[in-house]
């Protein structure tokens, strides 16, 4: 399996199927299986691709479901090959680089025109088989939204600000991110949303602390509180090597809980690079 953030051995495994086809079982809800049935007839019947000169054409499909247990709540999909998107931003440079993040860019572009609303666009959830011309997607447990129409702007600036930036922006530096979101983070931020609207736990206890809790937070003060998340998982580079801050972050909020994330980035927000890193090392030490 894939080495990227947040993977769960205890809810994803791998098996061989009786013809000796590499399964994907993962524990999970109804809600994921019912979405990604809806995603595959959505992307089979609008077949989004994207045509460029340095990959041909690059198709999007939903991996391949074999079996729903619902009474044991796993989902089975056939194993994906391919090259998954997190690790790639991990390690691609030079003209390669520049060329993988156009197509991440071309592929918001695309799915906002095929009315596709995918809460889960993080880099960690497509694999990208370039030799056969395929963006796997493989998870949707979030919201998903479809259309037969155009996603509004709006709407859709909303849906990448809320998850994707963050997930992107892990293994971005500043100049790729800005590249990469430019027009997608613009948005009325005179607006309200109800907290209970927000699924994140770790982003509502950062309202919760930066502007006390309320029934209702104005998209100003969200964004505000998306902003600072995403400034503080942006990698830097320390002795000439980059530091990706989420994998600290993401260990800290994974074993300390959300509480223990947010007191985590309070601390570090204002501090220069290096100084953020050395108390990132010190906190994840604890665990």
């Amino acid at each position: 399996m894939f080495n990227v953030l947040s993977f769960d051995h205890e809810k994803v495994i791998t098996t061989l199927s009786a013809d000796g086809k590499m399964i994907v079982r993962k524990k999970t809800v109804e809600k994921e299986h019912q979405n990604i049935l809806l995603a595959q007839k959505h992307l089979l019947k609008h077949q989004p691709s994207i045509v460029s000169e340095s990959f041909g054409v690059t198709r999007f499909l939903t991996a391949e479901v074999v079996e729903w247990d619902a009474g044991n709540k796993l989902l089975s999909t056939l194993y994906c090959v391919g090259e998954n998107i997190e690790e790639l931003l991990r390690v691609s440079i030079g003209s390669d680089r520049s060329q993988l993040i156009g197509l991440i860019r071309n592929s918001f572009e695309l799915f906002r025109a095929n009315g596709f609303l995918w809460g889960d666009f993080a880099p960690r959830n497509m694999i990208w088989n370039r030799q056969r011309g395929i963006m796997w997607l493989v998870d949707f447990e979030r919201n998903l939204i479809l259309r037969d129409c155009p996603v509004e702007q709006p709407m859709f600036n909303r849906y990448v600000r809320s998850y994707s930036c963050e997930e992107f922006s892990c293994f971005l530096t500043t100049p790729e991110s800005d590249l990469l979101f430019e027009g997608f983070l613009d948005e009325d931020d005179s607006g309200i949303m109800s907290a209970i609207q927000l699924t994140s736990k770790r982003k509502r206890l950062l309202l919760k602390h930066l502007f006390g809790e309320k029934e209702y937070y104005t998209l100003n003060e969200i964004c505000r509180a998306e902003d600072i998340m995403v400034m503080v998982a942006t990698p830097f580079l320390v002795h000439d090597a980059y530091f990706f801050p989420m994998d600290s972050l993401d260990l800290i909020g994974s074993k300390g809980g959300p509480h223990e994330y947010v007191q985590t980035i309070m601390a570090i927000r204002d501090l220069g690079e290096y100084e953020r890193f050395s108390e990132l090392k010190r906190r994840t030490e604890t665990f």
